[in-house]
């Protein structure tokens, strides 16, 4: 009997710059949490241009709702790191709630469904982060991932493309080698 070992792909990439004023960068441990990226483009978009004091307090308010995110979905990644996988759902979830605009939250809470073996979880939430932005290809690993988890080697295997092609235009080599490990399995 052969035993298949699928391989965990979903790995942050430093400095990755999303529009909305946040990165990945790696701390002085070495892990991986978002960050601010002050002075971005964006982080005031949908306020209007700030003058009057309704956009102000509209922005002191975001402004704190994304720190409070930032702060929850790393608490997240931590508990990943320790194999606390139900404790982050809790954190990630709590993220959703904060803003359910942002796929970070979704990203995250569908590897911690997968290490959970919640595999048709994942795939709802890897579906929510495509909604809002259809071009991450840690979704399409997470969706290969649970697609390979239900035995499904097709849709894992069109996921892992997907994921391997985005991985190749965005210069992530570390994801592209991962990912590339995943299809050599199927």
């Amino acid at each position: 009997m052969k035993t298949k070992i699928l391989l965990l792909i979903i790995v942050f990439t430093p400095a990755l710059l999303f529009a909305d004023g946040f990165a990945l960068k790696k701390d002085k441990t070495g892990n991986v949490r978002i960050v601010v990226e002050k002075g971005t483009p964006g982080q005031t978009s949908g306020y209007g241009s700030g003058d009057d004091a309704t956009s102000h307090d509209a922005l002191q308010s975001d402004s704190l709702n994304r720190k409070h995110y930032i702060e929850i979905v790393n608490e997240g990644v931590a508990l990943v790191e320790k194999g606390q996988y139900e404790e982050a759902v809790k954190k990630y979830e709590a993220a959703v709630k904060i803003d359910p605009q942002l796929p970070y939250a979704y990203i995250d809470l569908a590897n911690a469904y997968w290490h959970l073996k919640e595999y048709k979880k994942s795939i709802a939430m890897s579906s929510l982060a495509l909604q809002i932005n259809p071009n991450d290809g840690r979704t399409y690993s997470n969706l290969g991932n649970a697609y390979y988890g239900l035995g499904n080697h097709k849709e894992a295997k069109e996921n892992y493309q997907k994921a391997k092609k985005l991985f190749q235009e965005a210069g992530d080599s570390e994801n592209l080698k991962n990912v590339e490990k995943s299809l050599a399995l199927l």
